[in-house]
């Protein structure tokens, strides 16, 4: 007999237990077995027999406790890090608004677009050919429109 304690193959098969510490922690194994089951006497046979499967318990309670994961390891909500940019990617992102916003008033400022609006919304124009403080407004308000589209159509897309 070694004196780490007793083989695996005398414990698998059935044999006795020499080892005093492998007694013990044996018979402290079956205090607690014999606790949670309920179905084993705690006498010096069973300890040297080999275990049988526990009967499967029945749950008492009314409610069911959920089923347990399929994977040890399941992915909580993981904390969240942005990956960091180069200084290019932050530039781009704070200039990104802006150039948007020039491009927007570029194009609601180019003559033809003026000519148009003066030919299909005479309304808006006073009597020189200049915007009234109603096409102004109605002007202002395409481009805050179109600003909102242009954001709206770039988080749909993805885009920062």
């Amino acid at each position: 007999m070694s004196a780490e304690g007793t083989p695996i193959d005398v414990l698998e098969s059935g044999g006795s237990i020499d080892h005093a510490a492998d007694a013990e922690r044996m018979a402290e194994l079956m205090r607690d077995v014999n606790a949670v089951s309920g179905d084993l006497p705690q006498t010096p046979q069973t300890m040297n027999m080999p275990l049988a499967p526990a009967p499967p318990m029945r749950n008492t309670t009314r409610h069911s406790a959920p089923p347990p994961p399929t994977s040890q390891y399941t992915p909580m909500e993981e904390e969240y890090r942005p990956r960091r940019k180069n200084i290019w990617g932050n530039v781009t992102d704070k200039l990104k608004g802006p150039l948007i916003v020039s491009v927007i008033v570029f194009v609601l400022s180019l003559p033809v677009l003026h000519t148009m609006l003066a030919k299909y919304v005479g309304w808006a124009f006073a009597v020189g050919g200049q915007l009234s403080w109603l096409g102004l407004i109605a002007k202002s308000l395409l481009a805050g429109v179109a600003f909102g589209t242009t954001q709206l159509v770039m988080s749909l897309v993805g885009l920062p």
